[in-house]
């Protein structure tokens, strides 16, 4: 095979000989108009042509060269979005009819046994890991609240002890690698019908339990309805939380908080709200279109198979497999899977997504018809499309690397203290009908 350098030359001398060569062009058919004269600069258009041709092929050749790596690496694909070119065809949808069957004996041994309140009166699972190695939870002892990291051991470590207690406690908080975010929130025990109002967002080191104040609001805010926090999120080694100046605004700034470099900025100016992790990125819930300021990688067999605006704003992850809506249909997908599997239900039931860890979908069913208190939580496999009630379980849950957390209620009553029910579905059976 002739190197670059020996190609260019050989190209040179055919450029050389050919123009020297071409002395007339090749005949030209008569045309139906004869007064016009002859054409006598066809001949130097011939050799300007083949002239032309070869040193195109030569400037590409040098181009190539030039720009074309010893090694050329493939092109990455955008996981997120596509653009530019059609994507490429996808393998249709492996289909199947969901199913009803009873939950297997160790499911519902787990679901019994795993319940925990982790040495408090009450417990609440707030977070996972994405290797769902790490859980907090919101400990309620009565007279005192604080907020717990669990590892997989089941022992409880204090991380953050909640201030007045009796007017403040911890709805929210998010985890990632060695850091938890905690929002503070304004809200009294036994308090009925109010909605929390954000005092603190605070970072604690999981490392060391150090804990960094990121921002904060006065009491005087809070009675008159000023600057307002509405929750915060960790994500990427960022963590995000909205502000705004009044409490009613539906406007305010998006700010940004550099774990690894300190350093604090503003990365979106418009409608906020709490911001979310969703499987998509990081959300603002109180923007109606369900944009998405700080986007997140996704698959690409996820995000080709969802054709609708709906689907995107129903799917969910624990960090591998996904799931989301289409139609009745419940669509699910994990790596290694070669296509999307779609379950579908029959007419009248409505499926609402609570959380998928791994090939387990947690769900409910919104039709009016079909509320029972005493079974909301249902439990879908994937791999199957058989499903089953969870019976006792709230629809809530974290999830993450195929651990689900949802949780309980330990009386009849919605006051009654809670446990969290951490479920390892890596060890459960499958369902089947």
């Amino acid at each position: 095979m002739k190197t670059d350098t020996e190609l260019e030359d050989l190209l040179r001398a055919t450029l050389a000989s050919h123009a020297q060569d071409v002395r007339e062009a090749a005949p030209v058919p008569p045309v139906t108009d004869l007064r016009r004269p002859a054409r006598r600069w066809l001949p130097l258009l011939a050799a300007a042509a083949v002239i032309a041709v070869v040193v195109a092929t030569v400037l590409g050749i040098r181009a190539t060269r030039h720009s074309t790596p010893t090694h050329p690496s493939p092109t990455p694909v955008p996981t997120s979005t596509r653009s530019g070119s059609p994507a490429p065809t996808q393998p249709a949808p492996n289909g199947m009819s969901a199913c009803q069957t009873s939950l297997p004996a160790q499911w519902a041994t787990a679901v019994q046994h795993d319940a925990s309140r982790y040495g408090a009166d009450s417990a609440m699972p707030l977070a996972i890991s994405a290797d769902g190695r790490q859980l907090l939870v919101a400990r309620d002892f009565g007279t005192s609240r604080d907020v717990a990291v669990v590892g997989t051991s089941g022992a409880p470590r204090p991380i953050f002890s909640v201030p007045q207690p009796d007017q403040n406690q911890v709805q929210h908080a998010s985890i990632e690698g060695d850091y938890a975010v905690i929002d503070l929130q304004r809200l009294p025990r036994n308090a009925n019908g109010v909605l929390g109002t954000d005092l603190e967002v605070v970072l604690v080191d999981l490392r060391n339990l150090h804990s960094t104040l990121l921002d904060s609001v006065q009491e005087s805010d809070i009675r008159n309805g000023r600057r307002t926090i509405d929750g915060s999120v960790i994500s990427g080694r960022h963590v995000y939380w909205d502000v705004k100046t009044r409490y009613a605004n539906r406007t305010g700034t998006l700010r940004d908080y550099d774990v690894v470099t300190g350093q604090v900025r503003d990365v979106f100016s418009g409608t906020v709200g709490p911001p979310s992790l969703t499987a998509l990125g990081i959300s603002l819930a109180w923007d109606a279109k369900g944009q998405i300021v700080i986007p997140r990688d996704v698959p690409a067999a996820v995000q080709d198979a969802m054709t609708t605006t709906a689907g995107r704003n129903s799917l969910i992850t624990d960090g591998s497999a996904y799931a989301w809506l289409a139609g009745r249909q419940v669509a699910w997908w994990a790596p290694g899977q070669n296509t999307v599997t779609e379950i579908s239900f029959p007419r009248g039931v409505q499926p609402s997504l609570v959380a998928v860890a791994g090939r387990f979908v947690v769900y409910t069913d919104t039709a009016d018809e079909n509320f029972d208190p005493n079974k909301v939580d249902q439990l879908l496999d994937a791999g199957t499309g058989a499903h089953a009630v969870l019976t006792g379980l709230q629809p809530y849950a974290v999830s993450g690397a195929g651990v689900v957390v949802p949780y309980r209620f330990a009386g009849n009553f919605k006051e009654s203290p809670t446990a969290a029910v951490r479920l390892d579905t890596t060890g459960l059976p499958g369902l089947h009908c």
